[in-house]
Formats: C-alpha cells, sequence, structure tokens
C-alpha cells in the first residue's frame, strides 16, 4: 500500500512539474491536461489549482480561473498569491470592488509583496481612483526598486493626473529597467505627445513599432502626431496600416478621412467618412462625437455639388445635435466665402441651413 501511494505521488508530481514547464512555455492547453491529471492524483494540493488558474486566464476563461482560485484558497486560506491572481481577474472582468478586496487580503496575508500592490493600484485605477492607484504603485517600487511595471503604471497614472514630467520621469526608468519593452516606449511617447515634444514622441512611436510591429496604437498615435505637423502622407501611411491590422474600428477612418481632407482628396476622404457611419451605430456609445461625420461628408458632397446626398447628410448631422451652422463657421466665414474658395454655388435652401438666423 505504501509503495503505491509513493507511485501516485510521484506521478502527482511529475504531471505537476510538466505541467508548470508547459506553463512557463505558453502550452497552456497541454499544461491544463498535465494539472488535470496531477489533480485527480492528489485532490488536495493548492498549487495545482492555482496554476491551473492562471493556464485558464491567460487564455481568456476568466471565470474557469477564478473557479481554480477559489478552490485553492479554500485549501489554502493563507495563499496570497491565489488572492492577488483572483482579484486580477476580476479586475480584467471589470468586477473592480471584488479584486480590491482579494489585493487586500493578498496584502493582510502578505504585506511586502509588492505584486499585490501593484495590481491593487491597478484596480484602483480602473475604479477612478488615480491618487490610491500611485499610492500603491509608489509602494510597489519601495519594496522592489526595479519593478519596471510598476513604474510604467505610475507613469500611465501621472498622464491622467496631467503631470507629464512626473510620467515622463517614470517612463525613462521604466525604459531603463527593461529597454525591449514597447509598451514603454508608447506611453512615453504619449507624454512627449501631450507636452508638444512631437519629433521625440515620433522617435517614441517608431521604436514601440520596432519592437512590435503589429502595434496598432502606436502606428495610429505616430499618425495624430505626422497629421498635427501637416505630413499628411505620412499620417495617411500609418492610419492606413491601423486599418489593415484592425479594419472595424471608426477612429482611424475619421482621422484618415480627415487627412484626405487636407489633400483634397475628396472621394478617398468620402469613403473613410463611410466607414465612420457605417460602424457608428455599434459605437454609438463611446462616439456620439463622431456623429459630425454627416456634417463631414455632407460638406464634401457640397464640394462635389452632389446638392442631395449633402442637404440629407447636414440634416442627419443636425438631427443628431450637431451645430452644423457653428462648425461651417468655424471653417469659413460665410456661405459666400466657401463659394469662393471651391468655386461652387450653393443652392438657396442648403445656404440657408448654414447661415446664422437673423436676430
Amino acid at each position: 500500500m505504501k509503495d503505491i501511494q509513493l507511485k501516485q505521488d510521484k506521478d502527482y508530481y511529475n504531471y505537476f512539474q510538466r505541467g508548470n514547464f508547459r506553463l512557463a512555455s505558453n502550452e497552456y492547453d497541454e499544461a491544463i491536461e498535465d494539472y488535470n491529471e496531477a489533480i485527480k492524483l492528489n485532490p488536495q494540493y493548492p498549487r495545482s489549482y492555482k496554476n491551473r488558474g492562471l493556464a485558464y486566464y491567460t487564455k481568456g476563461e476568466f471565470d474557469s480561473a477564478i473557479t481554480d482560485y477559489n478552490k485553492a484558497i479554500e485549501l489554502k486560506p493563507d495563499m496570497s498569491d491565489a488572492y492577488n491572481m483572483r482579484g486580477i481577474a476580476y479586475s480584467t472582468k471589470g468586477e473592480i470592488d471584488h479584486a480590491i478586496k482579494d489585493h487586500n487580503k493578498a496584502i493582510e496575508l502578505k504585506s511586502n509583496n509588492p505584486d499585490a500592490y501593484n495590481n491593487r493600484g491597478t484596480a484602483y485605477s480602473l475604479k477612478g481612483n488615480v491618487d490610491s492607484a500611485i499610492e500603491d504603485y509608489t509602494k510597489a517600487i519601495e519594496l522592489k526598486p526595479d519593478y519596471a511595471t510598476a513604474y510604467l503604471n505610475r507613469g500611465v497614472a501621472f498622464i491622467i493626473k496631467g503631470k507629464t514630467n512626473l510620467a515622463l520621469k517614470d517612463f525613462n526608468k521604466a525604459i531603463e529597467l527593461k529597454p525591449d519593452d514597447a509598451g514603454a516606449y508608447y506611453d512615453r511617447g504619449r507624454a512627449h505627445k501631450m507636452k508638444g515634444i512631437l519629433n521625440i514622441a515620433i522617435e517614441d512611436f517608431t521604436k514601440a513599432i520596432e519592437l512590435k510591429p503589429d502595434y496598432v496604437e502606436a502606428y495610429n498615435n505616430r499618425g495624430d502626431v505626422y497629421k498635427s505637423r501637416q505630413e499628411f502622407d505620412l499620417a495617411i501611411n500609418d492610419y492606413s496600416k491601423v486599418i489593415e491590422l484592425n479594419p472595424e474600428f471608426p477612429y482611424t477612418y475619421f482621422n484618415r478621412g480627415g487627412a484626405y481632407v487636407k489633400k483634397d482628396e475628396i472621394d478617398k476622404a468620402i469613403k473613410d467618412y463611410d466607414m465612420v457611419i457605417k460602424y457608428l451605430p455599434e459605437f454609438a456609445g463611446s462616439l456620439p462625437e463622431f456623429t459630425v461625420s454627416y456634417y463631414n461628408r455632407g460638406m464634401l458632397w457640397l464640394r462635389l455639388e452632389n446638392w442631395q446626398k449633402a442637404k440629407s447628410d447636414l440634416t442627419i448631422a443636425r438631427n443628431m445635435g450637431v451645430d452644423i451652422i457653428a462648425l461651417f463657421r468655424n471653417a469659413y466665414a460665410n456661405v459666400a466665402d466657401f463659394e469662393q474658395k471651391h468655386n461652387v454655388k450653393l443652392p438657396e435652401d442648403i445656404a440657408a441651413m448654414l447661415t446664422p438666423p437673423q436676430a
């Protein structure tokens, strides 16, 4: 009987260790299979559940991960790491209060764990409590002075607070500690962009792209900088790359459409605004400001003298709450100014739509 138990223990250990190796090698399905076998042989060992939970989490199966962390905690109520990891899973699911509660418990059980402070800081940041987030990131750095991720997270929190100089200091430190982190260059680029240091912002976004060639946000932000510098061809190249990588999100069509307008490539601009409008119903909650795309497209139809489509778009924009007269007056002194610049003559009804009412 003793020999059988020893064999079971050995088999359990072999499955558990191979699961760990596969987890470290990003072979998550295989790791889960090994942890399953280890748990069959020894269902009372909490680390098997905790590690299987991490494999599930990395696969995006957050509920399964939480179930495993629950079991690990049930078997070992003082397992700080299990609380910390469950907190991360809750944050990812958007259950921030549960996440903070778990990170609190992890810190209570192990007060010198920098990961728990860093992760609680992230939960606080997601909740909008940026000051508490900065306090936690600072504590994580005190406990682990070479903690690149905490510097990076604190830098992002400083950006939210508008403290770009402090953010830059943290991003510089994160890059010093981890020079191959594309996200650190991207975030430092954002800080430089906010400060108007556009040459350096471009360098940072370019470095981020070199390290991560599919970095959509870096292309998009670099495109914004090029556009602000009136380097429209370079901006369009970056926006086009974003669309290649992520063709179903309207931000970049909107931005590229604006760049095409600046180059007087009207047909291309209209096609981009078509795409923004196509996706507006799906993103209406987060992109209400992009209802201006109807106005923008309407103005382009005017330049092409397609009066019916122009009037339709301007009417939709106005009905959606867009102040089309204010937008028009921001760009042109009056209807005659528009007509002179674009060599068109507007129909009276459309001219009236763009003219302030008489007092």
